[in-house]
């Protein structure tokens, strides 16, 4: 009863503006919302006037986490999305590695374990390995556990190289977005993604070498599948291709007292999956516009068309950081506006 009543409500009240849009249909990709109860103490007042204090209750309330756009054939989503505001962000670990239970586990890869600390066969990534990569991190989503644990679905996993990459710049990234939403009483609106290949074949040279295998016999080793990186999964047996890019879109907006956009500001990163050595991330800004052209989606589509046009050109981060905040959009409830649509057309 309580889908069916989310999934009305979402028909009802338009799409969230976190949402991208899909240019065309693949009808394999599968799109997914997942919500959370969080928890909030609460002071009701009783009305009796010889009683100063209120009465103190724990009121749970059931927010949406974050969507995404799964592509079973990679074993990796195509994208996550979700709103990010100070009261999401936490420290520590859940740690519940498993299936999402929105799909069938055969659609999935099982996270239960690293998928491999194998030694890459180049001198170039001597000591280094693949680990669990999130899309959407667990210290965005610190509001309540269940929104934590959420994070830790195979859904949300790549095949991700630890050392200069997923521990250092990649991680500095996530940090630093936290830092701007920590910032203000804003809310961002942040899209994550992996991509395989992208539409500008010119770009190709800056993705990832790919890894020569050293011994046949050693099946945990790096492959390739149609001519694609791939990592074992030594826990299913499955082949999982390794992700040549991850991007960011982050969106913020001004509204007016009736809740509409009146001012927007957005930025995108765009790095190529490689030991990059580094951590300065703030190198590979790209605008939102730039990212759609390669990546093929079309990036806060929900934004006024006038405000679309003129903040999507924009790839100044210390600009992006220094815009104007407005009152932030906290524990959003499942009554705020949204529509399962993550991959309709504009």
């Amino acid at each position: 009863m309580l889908t069916l009543l989310i999934i009305y409500l979402q028909a009802a009240l338009g799409p969230w503006m976190e949402l991208p849009a899909a240019r065309g249909q693949d009808s394999t990709l599968l799109f997914r919302t997942h919500y959370a109860v969080v928890s909030t103490n609460k002071t009701t007042h009783t009305g009796i006037s010889n009683l100063s204090d209120g009465v103190n209750a724990v009121v749970d309330t059931l927010v949406r986490n974050y969507s995404f756009l799964y592509d079973p054939a990679t074993y990796a989503s195509c994208w996550v999305a979700y709103p990010l505001c100070r009261e999401h962000i936490a420290t520590g670990r859940e740690e519940s590695w498993g299936y999402d239970p929105s799909l069938p586990d055969s659609l999935q890869t099982g996270v239960f374990k690293n998928y491999s600390t194998t030694r890459f066969p180049t001198e170039y990534y001597k000591s280094n390995y693949y680990a669990r990569g999130h899309q959407i991190p667990n210290a965005d989503r610190g509001a309540s556990a269940q929104m934590q644990a959420q994070t830790y679905y195979a859904t949300n996993m790549t095949p991700q190289l630890q050392n200069g990459f997923n521990g250092m710049i990649w991680a500095k990234l996530e940090k630093g977005i936290r830092e701007a939403a920590l910032s203000c009483s804003d809310t961002l609106y942040v899209v994550t993604g992996a991509s395989f290949h992208l539409a500008n074949d010119s770009l190709q040279t800056d993705a990832p070498p790919k890894q020569r295998t050293v011994g046949e016999s050693r099946a945990d080793f790096p492959g390739k599948e149609n001519g694609r990186p791939t990592v074992l999964n030594r826990n299913d047996g499955k082949r999982l291709p390794v992700p040549s890019w991850y991007w960011k879109a982050v969106l913020k907006v001004r509204r007016d007292s009736l809740g509409v956009p009146v001012a927007a500001k957005s930025v995108a990163f765009l790095l190529p999956h490689r030991d990059l050595k580094r951590n300065h991330y703030p190198e590979f800004v790209i605008s939102v516009d730039s990212l759609e052209a390669l990546t093929g989606f079309d990036f806060f589509p929900q934004l006024p068309d006038s405000l679309e046009v003129q903040c999507e050109r924009q790839d100044d981060w210390k600009a992006f950081l220094r815009s104007d905040c407005v009152a932030s959009e906290t524990a959003q409830k499942v009554t705020t506006k949204g529509k399962n649509n993550g991959a309709h057309k504009k």
